[in-house]
């Protein structure tokens, strides 16, 4: 089995056919698990430091409590996914519990992406009038998001892809356009990386989050400590 033209070596299993999850090997699943797992402490102190940096605006410390929650949310719903998925896939037990907690994991991801950029859309502005875009639009695309997976999980791939895609791509070029690019820098970053694991997932999907996952720690770590509104 080849990936992109590689040879598919043997700690991975073959690509999934459509409309079905691919199965991960045992190393995989420690990997993710492990990879998430470290993340879990770093967003907690990260949300702390940013809390404490907002002062007496309330404001902005309920808007970084949002950041810092989803955040966390991220890595725990994750860990715990791929922890339960470590466990119990292989002998095939509490299928539903994996189930419901793969839904969850794909859920905390819309939630991230729409609490990542509410910060900057609510209280930083376009150059251009026409590309200010409210906060609400990440949080529609996130219900939209979650509807899916609740509805259609693994059954349209593309779709999926596409749905996070253009949920943190449009917001994007409007924080390229703003007047006060203080911290854009680590969110361009952010998303060069975000971009390329998306290529890099459709090619190359085992170990992908776990290759992936220590990079994008730093890079929230690095945009917490940036963003100074």
């Amino acid at each position: 089995m080849s990936y992109c033209g590689f040879i598919s070596p043997p700690y991975k299993n073959k690509r999934a056919g459509k409309g079905e999850a691919y199965e991960p090997t045992h190393i995989e699943h420690w990997a993710n698990t492990l990879s998430h797992a470290i993340g879990i402490v770093p967003s907690i102190i990260t949300f702390y430091y940013i809390t404490q940096y907002t002062g007496n605006n309330i404001f902005q410390y309920r808007l970084m409590i949002t950041y810092g929650i989803f955040t966390t949310l991220l890595f725990l719903s994750s860990t715990l996914y791929h922890s339960c998925e470590l466990c119990y896939r292989e002998e095939k037990k509490k299928s539903l519990l994996r189930y419901y907690l793969h839904i969850g994991d794909r859920a905390a991801i819309y939630l991230f992406i729409a609490a990542s950029y509410t910060p900057w859309l609510t209280l930083r502005s376009s150059a251009y009038p026409v590309m200010n875009i409210n906060w609400w639009f990440v949080w529609a695309f996130a219900i939209i998001g979650i509807v899916y997976q609740m509805n259609f999980h693994e059954r349209y791939k593309t779709l999926e892809t596409t749905i996070y895609i253009f949920q943190a791509a449009l917001p994007g070029v409007a924080l390229m356009t703003m007047e006060d690019q203080t911290g854009v820098d680590l969110m361009k970053l952010g998303g060069f990386v975000y971009a390329c694991g998306v290529v890099f997932f459709k090619c190359f999907r085992p170990y992908l989050r776990s290759i992936l996952q220590p990079n994008i720690l730093w890079i929230k770590h690095s945009k917490s400590h940036r963003t100074k509104f």
